[in-house]
């Protein structure tokens, strides 16, 4: 029996793919695997994208539900990153808790609980200690301002062509005190960073 640490973000998705419809336990552990990986990388984005806790933790839940529901990512096909991949789900989540919140359309902690009632997934065999997936380690060992940084891009940019809105790079500009060019720069050397981390620790 294969280790399914061994698999790559892919190869995990393929197999939840492909033994989800058939009901197997074997497709919710692969589940549980790349959402083990990927804990810390999106909650760190939720909490980034909502100072409120409940508007975060909904985000968080949201996200992983889409990907259950349509586990379309295929690496050649998509011709990105799992983390960037599901980054561009969060986005579109986030518009959508966003839109509730401001038309009233239902409570933040009522949709929590709606969300929560159809995870599938076993929390129990989650490992109390995450194992946190290369590129949330690589992350993580960013200054604080390229970390932030990395996170917007890979929030907007799905690979599909969505930028850095305008307003989104004069924020960034106005925070750290830079121009547009700088940051395209301090995502460049942070992109190839990260690169070389997950590469240096396979």
């Amino acid at each position: 029996m294969f280790n399914l640490k061994d698999l790559s973000d892919n190869e995990l998705m393929k197999l939840f793919r492909e033994e989800k419809d058939k009901g197997t336990q074997l497709g919710w552990d692969a589940f549980n695997e790349i959402y083990s990986r990927y804990y810390d990388f999106m909650y760190t984005l939720c909490q980034k994208r909502f100072h409120d806790s409940a508007e975060a933790e909904m985000m968080f839940i949201r996200t992983w539900d889409a990907v259950k529901k349509r586990p379309t990512y295929n690496r050649q096909k998509h011709n990105t990153m799992f983390a960037t991949w599901l980054a561009g789900i969060a986005k579109n989540v986030a518009c959508d808790v966003d839109n509730q919140r401001i038309h009233g359309d239902i409570p933040v902690e009522e949709a929590i609980g709606i969300e929560a009632d159809v995870h599938d997934f076993d929390e129990e065999k989650i490992p109390e200690r995450k194992d946190i997936e290369l590129m949330s380690d690589g992350l993580n060992s960013l200054p604080e301002r390229e970390k932030e940084i990395m996170l917007t891009y890979m929030e907007y940019d799905t690979g599909n062509g969505q930028y850095l809105p305008r307003n989104i790079i004069k924020t960034l500009c106005d925070k750290f005190k830079t121009t547009s060019p700088n940051l395209r720069k301090i995502k460049e050397r942070s992109l190839k960073f990260l690169k070389q981390y997950v590469e240096s620790h396979r």
